[in-house]
C-alpha cells in the first residue's frame, strides 16, 4: 500500500479521487515518465485503479486561476465534482 494511503487511513480521513479526462491523461503521462522507471504492469494497475475507483466528472467551465496553467484542470474537476455530488 502506498505510504500516503496508509497515512490517510490512519488519520481516519475519507477522500474521493475526482477525475476528468484531462486529469486522467495527465496522470497517465506522469506515470509513464522514464525518470520514474515504472514497469508497464505497475502503470496499467494504477491507471485501472483510477478508472475503476475515481469519481468521474466532465467539467463544463474553464478555469484560469493557477499560475501554472496545468493546475487549472484540477480546479475545473473540483468545481464539477462539487456541483454533481
Amino acid at each position: 500500500m502506498p505510504a500516503r494511503t496508509v497515512l490517510i487511513s490512519l488519520a481516519g480521513i475519507t477522500a474521493q479521487l475526482c477525475v476528468s479526462g484531462d486529469i486522467y491523461a495527465e496522470y497517465e503521462e506522469v506515470l509513464r515518465r522514464a525518470k520514474f522507471n515504472r514497469s508497464e504492469a505497475v502503470i496499467e494497475a494504477a491507471l485501472r485503479a483510477i478508472r475503476q475507483h475515481g469519481f468521474w466528472v466532465k467539467p463544463s467551465e474553464k478555469v484560469h486561476a493557477c499560475s501554472d496553467a496545468d493546475g487549472d484542470i484540477f480546479l475545473e474537476c473540483a468545481q464539477a465534482a462539487r456541483t454533481t455530488s
